[in-house]
């Protein structure tokens, strides 16, 4: 799984510090965090999920945060580094420190300098080990480098510390599979699909809490998985319009191509400007796409369980 940076920039401390926020500049973060799953960037992250859990940083944090943000989105990758080091070593360990040493070890990922990369994975491990996404991205890191008993106790942690994390159970599969622990990957996988299965009816619940849809669309769309993908396209009419606009999102991400017919007549019929709006600009994407060659089609789950991106 990758995903990229945009979201964990704009929402791990991007704000002022929790004490300081009004509730303008919390709408503004909403808004913004909405409009980061529409967005590209150039370099990818192990994890796109939110460092939940971890304070907001000091004012100085943030700033820097910001600066190396503003940085990196103009491409401007070697001093963005430069400030993410600095951000790296400035304590309290904070939502924005984690952010940094995340981007800051992609960034030397992009340069070769693995090592530096482990490294600060390592480093972070010791600083925030009841973070789920900081034992993910360790437990990747550990796998790559051939150290496969300590990469899946860093999954095992993640998926402790966070039942819904579907990739970690993907990934945890695999190395169980290559240590040979056949009997713990088949239930780590049963387990898999379980969750994938219950969530995908909920999504189909027409009753469901819209913001639990939400969630749930958020963490599918860190995974590849046909039911899933199901569930998405059959959010496309669900009776809110924030869950069809964020399921029109993640279509076109996923480029399921099945659900283009839904999402031209969407560009037309739907009661929601905002959903309107957002169908209108998938279907451009999507035709251009088509026109270069590429082939819309669902993702299968086929051939994914049991090994990484």
């Amino acid at each position: 799984m990758k995903r990229i940076l945009f979201v964990l920039l704009l929402t791990a401390g991007c704000d002022k510090p929790a004490e300081e926020a009004s509730p303008q500049t919390s709408a503004q973060n909403q808004t913004s965090a909405q409009t980061a799953s529409q967005t590209t960037l150039q370099i990818e992250v192990q994890t796109g999920k939110n460092t939940q859990g971890l304070g907001a940083g000091t004012e100085e944090q943030a700033a820097l945060l910001l600066t190396a943000k503003a940085d990196f989105l103009a491409d401007n990758w070697d001093a963005a580094q430069v400030v993410f080091e600095k951000l790296a070593t400035t304590g309290p360990i904070s939502g924005p420190q984690v952010t940094a040493m995340i981007a800051l070890a992609e960034i030397y990922k992009s340069k070769n300098e693995t090592a530096k990369a482990s490294a600060l994975y390592m480093d972070l491990l010791a600083r925030a080990p009841d973070i789920a996404e900081v034992q993910f991205i360790a437990g990747r890191s550990l796998a790559e480098n051939g150290e496969t008993t300590k990469g899946i106790a860093a999954y095992e942690k993640a998926i402790a510390l966070d039942s819904n994390y579907l990739q970690a159970f993907v990934e945890l599969g695999g190395l169980y599979v290559k240590a040979g622990r056949t009997e713990d990957a088949n239930k780590t996988f049963l387990l898999y699909e379980q969750r994938i299965y219950t969530m995908a009816k909920v999504l189909e619940d027409k009753k469901a809490d819209p913001s639990y849809k939400l969630e749930i669309l958020e963490i599918f769309s860190f995974v590849k998985d046909d039911r899933a993908n199901q569930a998405i396209i059959g959010a496309l009419v669900d009776p809110a319009p924030e869950v069809r606009e964020r399921a029109v999102t993640l279509t076109e991400e996923n480029f399921l191509g099945d659900a283009v017919d839904i999402i031209r007549r969407l560009s037309i019929e739907d009661p929601d400007t905002r959903v309107r709006l957002a169908a209108r600009a998938a279907i451009d994407r999507l035709d251009g796409a088509s026109k270069e060659g590429s082939q819309p089609t669902f993702v299968k789950s086929e051939g994914e369980l049991g090994k990484g991106e």
